[in-house]
């Protein structure tokens, strides 16, 4: 019966010290697993190049100086933790024994799985000098604007209206033709074509028709009347657009954002007409509402559906990296690139220029960890 009391209350002891340590023990080695980690990305896997200016995979170099702050760091923690296991009572060594096992497997896995990760990181590209030419297919729909009147100038009839709706116009071109008064009620006493062309062979040389032509080169719009109406002076005949443009949006992502004056062309079956951006608006990322003046009015009709190309940028030679070499963080962008060193101290590195080379990280998981920060 004593021997039970006894155990007993030895499991009790036992269990209060779990309870009262085990907290202070998982943060220790959670710190000890940060410090294998920084450990292995610092001294074991990344080694200085002191005549190359770069970091690299550890194969054979000397570790620089924060790496061996931090082996002796490690070094410390471990020869620390192994002190204060041995001042225990041998009962107590025992449980911490167990707690540190569960606590320390995991922290090694994760230790070995970092040095598979980092020891295939890195690889060296370098810079090009090349071509660039950036287009964006387009799709959009005609609209015309900058619109004015044609007006009569005269109270008479109108014989003749020449351009029929959305048709193209020049502004040498006579498009209507108009007679006065008088002679619109001679014509009116005509029962039927034939006795209206007498009356104008008859008194032909007495009375001339007006021709109206248009101010501008345009497209016609509306027209308000028709052949053989009566119209007085300043009544509207037609209404001309000056312009037409293409109101349209990009069809694949856009990675700079445009540029008003770039140009663009729209293709038809057998032409090709030049557009020139006058305005955009922003809609989602990457996308946008583009407005483009055509250079000149085209054949095409208003409200119809038009395919082109934007023209982006043309750089004949400029220095270009893959895009998924760049490193984005914080709405910036880096590259790890190579750079020549100047005097070396254990604390700073003087730089001297840079190079043309540089690193590409090519294992995912580096580059998963690198989206996390941004995120964050």
């Amino acid at each position: 019966m004593k021997n039970c009391i006894k155990g007993l209350k030895n499991y009790i002891k036992t269990v209060r010290f779990l309870i009262s340590n085990i907290k202070k023990m998982c943060t220790l080695f959670h710190l000890l697993a940060i410090n294998c980690r920084f450990f292995a990305t610092t001294s074991s896997l990344v080694a200085y190049r002191p005549y190359s200016g770069m970091l690299a995979p550890r194969f054979s170099s000397r570790p620089p100086a924060y790496a061996k702050t931090a082996s002796a760091g490690l070094k410390n923690w471990l020869i620390s933790i192994a002190n204060r296991l041995f001042q225990c009572p041998l009962n107590k060594r025992i449980i911490l024994y167990f707690i540190i096992g569960l606590v320390f497997i995991p922290s090694l896995n994760m230790f070995s799985q970092n040095i598979l990760i980092s020891s295939s990181t890195f690889e060296e590209k370098r810079i090009e000098n090349k071509k660039m030419l950036i287009t964006a297919d387009i799709s959009g729909i005609t609209q015309a604007y900058e619109e004015y009147d044609i007006k009569a100038n005269f109270d008479g009839q109108i014989i003749s209206i020449k351009p029929e709706l959305f048709d193209v116009i020049e502004s040498s071109e006579a498009i209507i033709r108009v007679v006065t008064g008088e002679v619109a009620a001679l014509l009116k006493t005509a029962t039927d074509e034939k006795e209206k062309d007498d009356i104008l062979k008859r008194w032909d040389g007495m009375f001339k028709y007006t021709d109206i032509k248009s101010p501008t080169n345009g497209i016609v719009i509306k027209r308000y009347v028709k052949p053989n109406d009566f119209v007085n002076k300043g009544d509207r005949i037609l209404r001309i657009a000056k312009k037409m443009r293409v109101i349209a949006k990009n069809k694949n992502k856009l990675f700079i954002q445009p540029q008003i004056g770039l140009n663009g062309i729209i293709n038809r079956a057998f032409n090709k007409y030049k557009i020139t951006l006058t305005n955009y608006i922003p809609n989602e990322d990457y996308y946008y509402t583009l407005l483009f003046d055509f250079d000149e009015i085209p054949d095409i009709k208003i409200g119809e559906r038009v395919e082109g190309v934007m023209m982006m940028a043309n750089r004949q030679n400029t220095r270009v990296v893959s895009s998924k070499d760049v490193i984005n963080y914080n709405g910036k962008k880096y590259l790890i690139i190579q750079f020549e060193p100047g005097l070396i101290t254990e604390d700073e590195t003087e730089v001297l220029g840079f190079t043309l080379n540089y690193l590409s990280i090519k294992s995912s998981p580096s580059q998963n960890d690198i989206s996390n920060q941004k995120q964050q």
